[in-house]
């Protein structure tokens, strides 16, 4: 019988994969170089762009984070150490414009603290010197009963009874509306009367039932120096106070929810005079004034945040005079030349 010859193998196309390598290999390359090559920085926005390769962490960056939790560091700040050489300008302007006040009279010494939010950039003037914060500290009560509420939420409904003051507060240049002694009050609407009313009842109340190692310790984690709640001498400088501002526009030290209910009261005070009275109407501001006096020397000071579009800034101006309403209106011119400085920008 006759065996059928073994099928030879087919000859393969050795050209077809020479050219389906080289191929493959030019592509590649491209989709390589396209991948690795720097992206153009937009100059539109600063040159900011998430595209851009990292830039190593600055040796002169200053970590502020909670210390009470053993197994986590939770970042409350992250501070570069040196001001901005962007704002020689403007600090040369209003050096001029606190002199010039000083000629007249009006205050005899001025400090700022002023802090672009989203890019972490500072300056200051006469930052060190230190002044009677007066009702500013609200702030830092306010703060005090949101990180209860965090820990234990129900905090802000419980109810705390306003007895009748012992002796009367001092007079404030500017009163709002006030709790009335002899009855019941909400954590919550206390904070209100001492927030958007500044009212000192409301704030002795709260004061009354604080835990004073508690309210120290916060202070601690915000890297501040500690207050007695009932230290009528207590002094802080405009960085140090901006603190708490910032740790409920980061949203650092409470919950979001809590950090923007208490922006909100802040964003509700009566007071008229002083930061916004000068910008725009439709510019809002997260403020808080306070007013201390020593015979006839007054601590007159305010802290805000101007939400001026996509560039909102802190700033704080504090002032010594013999005047709370003229110092009042070195705040507002302040306040106005910077804001114009930022809206050119």
């Amino acid at each position: 019988m006759k065996r059928n010859a073994p099928a030879l193998p087919k000859k393969k196309n050795y050209y077809f994969l020479a050219i389906t390598l080289t191929l493959t290999g030019i592509i590649f390359g491209f989709s390589l170089a396209w991948l690795i090559k720097p992206n153009p920085v937009n100059k539109e926005d600063g040159g900011n762009v998430a595209s851009q390769q990292p830039s190593p962490c600055p040796s002169s960056l200053i970590l502020v984070r909670e210390t009470d939790k053993p197994l986590i560091g939770p970042l409350i700040f992250a501070d570069v150490a040196t001001e901005s050489q962007s704002y020689d300008a403007l600090k040369d302007e209003l050096t001029q414009t606190i002199d010039s006040y000083k000629e007249k009279g009006m205050i005899s010494s001025a400090s700022v603290y002023l802090r672009q939010l989203n890019d972490g950039s500072w300056m200051e003037l006469n930052g060190s010197a230190t002044y009677l914060p007066g009702s500013l500290m609200k702030v830092a009560i306010m703060l005090y009963y949101l990180k209860q509420e965090e820990n234990k939420p129900g905090v802000l409904n419980e109810e705390f009874f306003c007895k009748k003051p012992v002796s009367e507060f001092p007079k404030q240049a500017y009163e709002g509306e006030s709790i009335q002694a002899g009855r019941d009050y909400k954590v919550s609407e206390l904070i209100h009367f001492m927030i958007v009313e500044s009212d000192n009842l409301a704030a002795n109340v709260l004061s009354q039932h604080l835990d004073a190692v508690q309210f120290h310790a916060m202070f601690d984690d915000l890297d501040i120096p500690a207050d007695d709640i009932n230290d009528l001498d207590y002094v802080i400088n405009p960085k140090e106070y901006s603190k708490f501002l910032r740790a409920l526009y980061n949203s650092s030290y409470v919950n979001p929810k809590l950090s923007e209910y208490g922006i909100k009261l802040l964003t509700q005070s009566g007071f008229r005079d002083g930061l916004g009275k000068k910008l725009p109407s439709g510019i809002i501001i997260a403020r808080k004034f306070g007013e201390r006096g020593r015979g006839r020397v007054s601590d007159f000071s305010e802290s805000g945040i101007v939400y001026n579009g996509d560039k909102p800034y802190l700033i704080t101006i504090m002032t010594r005079g013999t005047s709370m309403k003229e110092q009042a209106e070195v705040i507002s011119e302040i306040s106005e030349e910077v804001y114009r400085k930022f809206s050119r920008n």
